[in-house]
């Protein structure tokens, strides 16, 4: 008797796993993606800097494939040079309901002059008006040496439903601090909606 009642809640236990698991999502939505294996496509650099390629310093090559985005892949960035990687419009982002999320995620690598650094931004378009609004910083800044490729991840919920441009904002001031570094290298980027990070993030990296 006691065998029979373990095995019928074992298979109660079973069923409802089944309903929970088949009620969420099987796997992250992504809405966007770049690893520069093309090339520059849409993106553009607004004041030169950014090149896209296989570094020959810095990290020495890319997270992913052959080719990444960096500032000069061949030696250091120039003193007292700002200059943007910035991406082709991503039209509306899509809707998140409940607890869903929206987040960039994309692999990097970075090595600083202490008055220099990097920072990502974006720009939403105003459907009204037809205009870009000015860059808002999004995430932490990036500085000092990150000696390795590691992955960066930020919010984008609150832009859900949107029309964006993504930038990646680099700059280079001699004024207080002289020299240079090898500079920010971006590659493998993604958008995506993750799973309900509760219910299926065991290794907390909101996915």
């Amino acid at each position: 008797k006691g065998n029979t009642i373990l095995k019928l809640c074992i298979g109660l236990m079973a069923v409802i796993f089944m309903l929970v698991v088949g009620a969420l999502p099987a796997q992250a939505e992504v809405v966007f993606s770049e690893g520069f294996e093309s090339g520059w496509g849409s993106w553009y650099a607004d004041n030169g800097v950014w090149q896209i390629g296989t570094p020959t310093v810095g990290p020495g090559s890319c997270n992913g494939g052959s080719k990444c985005a960096g500032t000069v892949l061949d030696g250091n960035y120039p003193p007292d040079t700002d200059s943007r990687l910035i991406s082709a419009s991503i039209s509306n982002l899509p809707t998140v309901t409940g607890n869903e999320e929206l987040h960039l995620r994309f692999w990097h690598w970075f090595s600083y002059a202490s008055c220099d650094g990097g920072q990502v931004q974006i720009s939403v378009y105003d459907n009204a008006t037809g205009t870009w609004s000015a860059w808002a910083n999004i995430g932490n800044s990036i500085g000092a040496d990150g000696s390795v490729w590691t992955l960066k991840d930020i919010d984008l919920t609150a832009y859900a439903g949107k029309k964006v441009r993504i930038a990646f904002s680099h700059t280079a001031s001699s004024y207080y601090c002289a020299g240079e570094s090898t500079g920010w290298y971006i590659d493998d980027i993604i958008i995506s909606t993750p799973l309900v990070t509760y219910y299926c993030d065991n290794d907390n990296d909101g996915y």
